[in-house]
């Protein structure tokens, strides 16, 4: 069994112990394709709140003297920024996040190999 060095890893029980060692190799390191983190994050260790849940708490909000929400007026200053400003990039980002972007195939037909390749930048030294 590979030794354990640190000591938070230490107070495992030994049968944790035992399964983070599997998943190492004889030199100790992580075997590839195997989490190395079989105890899962700490409580406590990451935010206590979520961002993307007080951002969207707060597009729900009016702002003071206003009768829409945030939310609402941030698509209102988008639409106008791409309808009454004319601003065509605002436009696209629009329909692409209404229908998504159109997915672009590239076809490469080649029989050059990667010698080949080489041989021709040597020739040409």
């Amino acid at each position: 069994m590979t030794k354990i060095s640190n000591t938070k890893q230490n107070n495992l029980p030994d049968n944790n112990r035992e399964i983070q060692d599997n998943n190492r190799d004889e030199m100790g390191r992580f075997i590839p394709g195997i989490s190395g983190n079989l105890m899962g994050r700490p409580v406590g260790s990451g935010l206590d709140f979520s961002i993307t849940a007080e951002i969207k708490r707060k597009l729900l909000e009016c702002p003071k003297g206003k009768k829409k929400t945030y939310g609402q007026l941030i698509i209102e200053t988008i639409f106008n920024k791409a309808i009454k400003g004319g601003d065509t990039q605002m436009l696209k980002e629009i329909w692409h996040q209404i229908d998504g972007k159109a997915k672009q195939s590239v076809q490469v037909n080649s029989s050059l190999t990667i010698s080949d390749l080489l041989n021709k930048i040597e020739d040409q030294k």
